[in-house]
Parts: C-alpha cells; structure tokens; sequence
C-alpha cells in the first residue's frame, strides 16, 4: 500500500501510559498554509477535549506541505489539506485526532499500539466529524429541512414530494460510506457531525431521515413509487435495518457475521478488514486477537479462525468457506475464508448462533498446525458426489410456453433429474409432488442462504424493470387454461417474484423461489444413497459430503491424496438441522459409530 512518507517530528508515543497525541490546529484565514503541532496526551486525561477526524484518505500521490512543529514541509493529501482548511478556526486552536497526522505511518510498532485503542480514541472523543469532500448549498430547502428532522417521528415530517429531498441523497454518493473504518468511528461516537465544506449536519437528523424513508416504503401503494429513488440513494452502509453492516447498528453481534456482512466495504490494507472491526465485535475483549501490521492477510485470517475456535468453539468459519476454480495452490488455505471477495454466504441469522452440532466440538477441539496451514478436525462422512445435475445458472429456462408456476418447477426439477438419468416417467404436471425426494429436496432448498436483497443492486435494478413482467407471471400462473408467452430470463424471475411474494403467501411461490434460489449460487446433485442434495457449483465427481463436529452444517470437501480441501457448505436434507446429534455419545474417538457412520480424524489443507 503506497503510504506518504515524512520526517516524523515528534517523540515516540508511551504505550504502556496510553498515550495519544493531538493535533493543535493553530489559527488562519481561509487559503493560508496550515500550521499546527503535536502534543502527547493520556487517552484518559483527554477525554471530550478533541474532535476525531472520519474521512476518505484520498490519494497519497498527490499531496500538500503543512508546517508540523519543526517540520515546516509534513506532507499529507491534498483532501486532507482541503479538510484542515475548513476545520481550523479564525481566531483560536481546533484540537483534533487524525490518524494520518497523529500517529507515525512508519513505525508499525505505533500503529499496531494506536489501532488498538482506536475504538476509545474516538470515544472519547468531545465530537466525530465526518468531512465529505463535497459542496452542500445551506440554503437549499432540503438542506434546512433536514436539519430539522431530528425529532421527527411521523413521515409526514417528509412531506409530498419525494423530488424534493434529491439534494440529500447526493450525500450518501461520496465513496467517504464505503470505508471500513466508519463502522468503528461512528459507531463509537458519543457526538457526530457531518461537514460538507462549510454546511455542518448532525448525524442524527441523517439517520432519522433514513428512518422515515424506510417508514414510509412501509406506507400502502408506495413501495415501488418515487420514494424508493430516495431509498435506492442510500448506501447499505446506512441502512438503519439490523444488519451488522449498519453503522447504525446498536447490537454487536459474532466475528463472522461482521465480516461476512461488511464484505462490501473498502480499505487500503486487506489486514484492517479484520483489524477495523474485530473490536465492535459481541465478547470481544482487548487482546482476544493479535492486532499487527508485521503479520500477512493470511496470517490475519488464520487468526480469525483461531479467534472463532477459542471465543464460539465453533467450525463454522468453514461456511464461509470455498475452493475458487482454479484455486489448488490459492494463498490461503481452503479451510481459511477469503473476506476480501465481495461475494456475501447468505446463512440465515439463526445458523450463526444456534448451533446444535456445535457442542460436539468439545469433545475434540480441532488443532490448527503450527505453520498455519493445517487444520485437524473429527466427523463422519455421510456420502459422495455420485451424479452432478446440470446447473440453471445463466440459462432461459421458460424457452417453451408454461401453463403454471408449477409447470415452471416441474420444468426445473425435469432438466436436471433428466441429466442425471433418472426417468419421470407416468408422472404427470399435478402430481410432480409425489417425484422421489422431491419434497426432501423443497425442504433442504428453502432452509439454504436467506438471500440479502438489501444489498444487491441487481434486485433494485430488476424490481424496477420486471414489475409487470413478473405481475403478468403470477397473474397468468392463477389461470385454469392460461399460457405464459413471454420469455423471462432466469435472473429476472428470481428477482421479480421474490419481491411479489411478500405480499403473495402462497407456499408455491414459496417453494418457486427456494428452488431458484438454490440452483442460481449451488448444482443439485444425486449423492451415492440416492439423495439429492445441492453443492457449491465447483463440486465434482467423488467429492465428499461431511459432518464435521463443531459445523452447524455440512460440507462438501475434496480429497487430495492424504489430506482433504473445502469444496465449500453443503445441502442435504436430514442432516442439516442437527437430526444426527443425538446418537453422539459423551465421549467420541476415531472408530466409534455415530449416526451409521465411521468417526474419522482428518487434515484439511
């Protein structure tokens, strides 16, 4: 990561004290040089006596001199320059922590000191200020309103007119809400301000804006109005839903769900991916991880699952998991989640605290290697790949006119069961229900990833676009003799009739789109008992289905001469809820029989 490099002029910082420094930010008019200098503070005897710094690093390569103390040429970026510029005031000091002023880029002695401490840097600080690089007119009606929303409760507060309030969603495009580092610094915040150049906004009125959006979506005959622009406007980052991802968000909640639920935020270094959030996360205590800047992103993430073993004494950092195509000698190891993909698990919330295969891991606590690279775990093998049926992915499957919804299901489980050379033969379209597995299959779909529509823009995108193409699908779907003509596209079904069932609770709908849903990310598949099943879409031929004591599900896992790879979580109906705990006895060693199967101890690479 290129970093601006600088004649450090200060003393180094007493850890063992908790020292800080703060920024003495000296007076001047508008367009002269800043100047300022450090002094060192315990983080105790400081409290509410600085302002904390929220912003956008910028470029490093293009950069402004400041005079620092004796250092009359402290090179930092021109943004943070232009920020210094509208902070300082005209006839007194600004007292201020920046991370980029206030700590010593290159010592990573200091930083590792100063990161972790960061959350209580910006708790006590008097105010977090968030600076936008960005222009706000305040005198603009929007503007004005919105400073008042801040007690605001009613979506009348909003008004008619959604046109109205297009200048504030010009706030939520700054890239400033795709930091990492904003989920700690807000949310540690006793006091926070947004400054856009010289038009200052509390957060609060911000958020309550937000909050009266979402409210009035709720409102009959507007989900799909104008007012969802304004919604469709506001970052995931500022969504005030539950999600761990919210900088709203007062529940703390698990190291993974954290992580896997700020995949889509940004950072310089992939290490602050873990480093910025671990310490917002439920029973952390300072220490649980090592925070350094010596170790790899590999060593960071292999901590991560250290962190989860020890804390949750759960393997279920192996849902997160997966073997990328062409992935054999991948950086990581495969039992290792990658954080750094944008692509999010989708485990339904429960599944990340409600294990009921997690007490088994006390039984044998599973061994990382010393090297980091192996991990040594207990469980039985409950089957193999035996047939892969063909994927759905990124193909039309209403090619030919369909009488029904349920002609569209049957459609589905035809092309695949077709493939994999299981006849259906006297079946007719009314009872396809009857199919083999076929309701084990519905059971085991329908209980996978509970897809996260917040965060995707291609739902938004597609709600929009397919309404009445989707309205004309169920509409058609409810007709006797009725024949759907127009051809939809396997991406826009799957959005559009997501959405309509919220309001169309009809267990059909409902099994339509667990089915699509399924075949969109993972390949069903016939196991070597005759179940179907449904794998990651890299699963292959004798690649074999585990439980693994500790996981709350299977997983489908590769074998690579005496060690195994993850394939990634697997499916299978009858073995994903727990059902096989209750013939684990007290004690468990290799050999013993649980559940009709052999306990194994296995490496994985």
């Amino acid at each position: 990561m290129d970093r601006i490099r600088n004649v450090y002029p200060s003393k180094p910082l007493r850890s063992a004290q908790h020292e800080i420094r703060l920024l003495e930010l000296l007076p001047g008019d508008s367009g002269s040089k800043i100047c300022g200098r450090l002094i060192h503070r315990s983080i105790e005897d400081s409290k509410r006596t600085y302002d904390a710094l929220s912003y956008a690093w910028g470029d490093p390569t293009t950069t402004t001199a400041i005079t620092l103390g004796s250092n009359e040429s402290f090179h930092i970026s021109t943004r943070l320059a232009a920020a210094l510029q509208d902070l300082r005031h005209l006839d007194r000091p600004h007292f201020a922590w920046i991370d980029a002023i206030c700590i010593n880029q290159d010592s990573v002695q200091e930083r590792n000191a100063q990161v972790r401490m960061m959350n209580r840097i910006f708790k006590g600080a008097s105010c977090v200020r968030i600076w936008l690089d960005m222009e706000l007119d305040p005198e603009n009606d929007a503007i004005s309103r919105l400073k008042l929303l801040g007690n605001a409760t009613e979506t009348d507060a909003l008004g008619n007119d959604p046109h109205f309030w297009i200048p504030v969603s010009e706030i939520f495009e700054n890239p400033y809400w795709k930091r990492i580092w904003i989920q700690q610094e807000i949310r540690n915040a006793t006091r926070c301000e947004i400054q856009c150049r010289g038009t200052i906004l509390p957060m609060s009125c911000l958020r309550q804006y937000i909050l009266l959006v979402n409210n009035k979506l709720l409102e009959p005959g507007l989900y799909l109005s104008p007012w969802r622009n304004l919604k469709l406007a506001i970052n995931g980052t500022m969504d005030c839903g539950s999600t761990s991802g919210s900088i709203f968000s007062s529940t703390p909640n698990g190291l993974l769900e954290t992580l896997d639920s700020c995949r889509y935020l940004q950072c310089a270094d992939e290490r602050d991916r873990v480093f910025g959030l671990v310490t917002l996360v439920k029973g952390y205590n300072e220490g649980d991880m090592p925070i350094d800047y010596q170790l790899s992103v590999t060593e960071v993430y292999v901590n991560v699952v250290r962190y989860v073993l020890l804390k949750d004494k759960s393997l279920d950092f192996l849902l997160f998991a997966c073997l990328r195509d062409g992935e054999i000698g991948q950086i990581f190891p495969s039992w290792v989640p990658d954080w750094s993909t944008q692509s999010r698990s989708y485990i339904p919330r429960d599944h990340y605290t409600n294990s009921l295969t997690c007490d088994v891991l006390c039984i044998n606590t599973p061994q990382i290697s010393n090297c980091g690279r192996v991990l040594r775990v207990q469980g039985i093998q409950i089957d193999h790949t035996y047939v892969l049926l063909q994927t759905l992915k990124d193909r039309h499957f209403t090619d030919k006119p369909m009488p029904d919804l349920r002609g569209i299901s049957m459609n589905i489980l035809e092309c695949s069961i077709r493939q994999s050379g299981l006849l259906l033969q006297n079946h007719s379209q009314d009872d396809f229900e009857t199919l083999p597995h076929f309701r084990a299959l519905v059971r085991a779909l329908l209980r996978i990833d509970a897809f996260d529509f917040t965060n995707s823009s291609h739902y938004e995108q597609y709600l929009l676009d397919n309404y009445e193409s989707a309205k004309l699908l169920l509409g058609e779907s409810r007709g006797s003799n009725s024949i759907l003509r127009k051809e939809i596209s396997l991406f826009e079904l799957l959005f559009s009739v997501a959405d309509l069932i919220l309001d169309e609770h009809t267990e059909l709908s409902h099994w339509l789109v667990g089915l699509i849903l399924a075949l969109w990310w993972r390949n069903p598949l016939v196991g070597s008992t005759g179940f179907i099943s449904v794998e990651p879409n890299n699963a292959k031929l004798d690649d074999e289905i585990w439980i693994l004591f500790g996981c709350t599900w299977p997983v489908t896992l590769r074998r690579q001469g005496d060690h195994y790879l993850v394939v990634g979580k697997a499916f299978m109906d009858g073995w994903i809820r727990g059902e096989w705990v209750k013939d684990v006895p007290a004690q468990v060693k290799d050999g013993d029989c649980v559940a009709g199967r052999t306990v194994r101890t296995i490496d994985l690479h």
